[in-house]
């Protein structure tokens, strides 16, 4: 399911819907200028509440770049069952009265159905959440805002990976997760989310292997000397710039220490040194 699914609609509700969808887009534009709090509360008001039309909108607003707003009109929608409707998804055969009439077959094929669809929503709607939590974390200037951002953000994160990040955007939800993991110092779980993103998307193997080496290095266990390995592959790369390169040769001290391979530090690092000139501020800041 694409971020932007379509759902059909009874031709006796289409033009209901097509309110509802023009309303809330109407809304969604609005809340990038004018602020989300404000204009939700007269959305609210309105009485408009069809959760799929809003989602739908929120798919839009996140599409255009507006991943905040999308994330606070997907966290505007309840998709909670109605009661009991859970109960009719369960089929048995029988009910407690004996065998079930066709009325109830049907009915309970219905709530199936029913349920499934808000699963698919369901995770939609938890993924433009978290990457709208992430969004606000990126934009926060105070360590601890961020980090408090990033702790929030990746439970709704998590749960749209268990129901299946929305379709067109599962290299970019691992990623996201993945990074967000890194950046609170989750390296064990945050390694197989980085690998599995670069799989996904090969594009991004520039971007992610100086992380996956960061969470490799940090992480429990044997992964020091993959972390080696990892920033030597980073660095085979001769387009990287010298910022880029000297951070990621601090990367690789860090881990040639960390395995004691004391010779090869050394020499590093009295190459980095000969190679640095005294007067390039850029390259002494990465060290």
């Amino acid at each position: 399911m694409s971020s932007s699914a379509h759902l059909p609609h009874a031709a006796n509700h289409r033009g209901r819907h097509d309110w509802i969808a023009t309303g809330v887009m109407f809304i969604g534009a609005l809340a990038a200028v004018a602020g989300f709090a404000m204009l939700f509360s007269l959305w609210w008001r309105s009485g408009w509440g069809d959760g799929y039309a809003v989602l739908r909108v929120a798919s839009q607003e996140f599409v255009k770049g507006h991943a905040i707003v999308a994330g606070e009109l997907a966290e505007s929608v309840d998709l909670r069952p109605p009661r009991g409707a859970l109960a009719l998804t369960v089929d048995d055969g029988e009910s407690d009265r004996g065998p079930v009439s066709a009325f109830e077959k049907e009915a309970r094929r219905k709530a199936r159905q029913a349920e499934e669809k808000r699963q698919q929503w369901l995770g939609l709607r938890e993924f433009l959440i978290g990457v709208g939590r992430v969004a606000k974390a990126n934009e926060s200037k105070d360590l601890r805002e961020r980090r408090r951002a990033l702790y929030d953000a990746i439970p709704y994160l998590e749960s749209a990976r268990e129901k299946g990040f929305p379709e067109g955007r599962v290299a970019l939800g691992t990623r996201i997760l993945g990074e967000s993991l890194y950046q609170i110092g989750r390296s064990d779980e945050a390694i197989p989310l980085l690998q599995l993103a670069m799989k996904q998307d090969p594009t991004q193997r520039r971007n992610l292997l100086p992380m996956l080496a960061e969470s490799q290095l940090n992480a429990l266990g044997p992964f020091k000397r993959r972390a080696l390995e990892t920033i030597e592959n980073y660095l085979d790369d001769p387009t990287l710039q010298p910022r880029q390169r000297g951070e990621a040769q601090l990367v690789q001290l860090r881990a040639m220490i960390a395995l004691e391979m004391w010779a090869q530090a050394r020499d590093l690092l009295s190459r980095r040194l000969q190679d640095q000139p005294s007067s390039d501020g850029e390259l002494h800041d990465s060290w």
